[in-house]
Formats: C-alpha cells, structure tokens, sequence
C-alpha cells in the first residue's frame, strides 16, 4: 500500500514542522534537542528512500531501482548537508528561490506523498534524484561564484575562526613571535619560538589555504 506510506511521510512532515514551535512555546528548545532533530531527520529521509526503492525494484528490477534510490538519497542527504554548511560559515542563505526552496525536505515530502498515492513510486524517486542534485548543482555554483568575489574570507569561514599562533606545521604554539620579516606572500609564518603539540592537518591547510590567496 503506497498510498500509507505517502500520508504517513506527509504526516511526519506536518509534525516535524510543529515540534520546534511547541519546544519554543514549552520554553525546552536546546541545542542537543536541535541536533537530534536534524539527525533523525536524516535518518528517517533514508529509510523513506530505502522502501521505496524496495517498492520500485519489484516492478523495474532491483539494479535500476538501486541506481536510481542511491541518486535520490545521495541528493537529499546533499541538499540538507549544503544548507548546514552555509549556515555554519556565515552565509545568509542562496540567492536564487530554486537553490533556496526547490529540494528542501518539506519539498520532498510532499512529493513522495503525491507520487505514492497516485502509485507512482519509480517516477517519484527520478524525480527526487534529478530535482535534488541539481539544486546541490546549483548550490555549488553560487558557492563558487561568491568564493571568487571574496576568497580569502570564504576559506577562513571554512577553516574555523583564525588562530595566529599556529606555525607553517599547524601545531598550536605560545606567544604569537614573527622572526623577521617574511620573504614573500607564500611564505608560512613562524609563530612561536617553541612550537609544541602534534601536527594539526586541518589548521595545516587553513593556513596554506590563506597563504595561497594572499599572493
């Protein structure tokens, strides 16, 4: 019966969207509570598209059907993935309605409630999986272009926030301390005299990616 698992997935939708309200009014809303939202949520995204493509592979074959779930579940689990990181390095949101609103979960749902009571399951999930990796398409695209227009402060955004005591290795170190004066644009900064701890890949490349825009 797909037509149950349609409203089923539209009614999760409507409660999804009424529990942060009712936190907010109760005075409960939390971080935890935020981040378990959006886990399950995820987690619940998958299982929708993992049914039905088992539904879709008894009529379509289960090679085409799988081809087909994976790009539709790669796509969504895209789409919120790019959501969050925009919101995490500082961007308001995408400029254009289609990368704004287009795949957005609230979206998905109502489409797979629409295509499974009309028992058109195989349809809905290529429709899923083309709607959804273009909006990522498009999301990367906009990305792009404002990394051009503002490339050093996109990179510092995906870092994390600038630590100046880190040395050319990306290990945290004492006093900020400049030896003399850089050589060059591309030239690591030496920071610290006595550089302890273990190497730190990610400050690593924060700081390689800062260099390489300065030039």
């Amino acid at each position: 019966m797909p037509w149950l698992g349609g409203v089923l997935a539209q009614t999760s939708s409507i409660l999804d969207g009424v529990d942060g309200d009712l936190a907010k009014r109760l005075q409960k809303v939390s971080r935890l509570g935020a981040y378990l939202d959006s886990v399950l949520d995820r987690y619940a995204d998958a299982a929708l598209v993992a049914s039905m493509t088992f539904y879709a592979s008894r009529s379509t074959g289960p090679f085409i059907a799988l081809i087909v779930g994976l790009s539709a579940l790669t796509g969504s689990l895209l789409v919120s993935y790019t959501r969050a990181l925009s919101s995490s390095i500082g961007e308001p949101g995408f400029s254009s309605s289609f990368s704004n609103y287009a795949g957005n979960r609230d979206v998905r749902l109502l489409v797979v409630m629409v295509g499974s009571i009309t028992g058109f399951v195989m349809e809905t999930l290529v429709f899923l999986a083309v709607l959804t990796n273009l909006v990522v398409i498009a999301r990367i695209v906009e990305t792009k272009r404002r990394s051009e227009s503002s490339p050093v402060d996109l990179a510092r955004a995906l870092m994390g926030p600038r630590n100046n005591s880190i040395d050319h290795f990306g290990r945290i170190s004492g006093p900020v301390v400049e030896p003399g004066p850089r050589r060059g644009p591309s030239e690591p900064k030496i920071v610290g005299s006595n550089p302890t701890g273990p190497v730190n890949p990610k400050l690593l490349v924060r700081h390689r990616l800062e260099c390489f825009f300065e030039q």
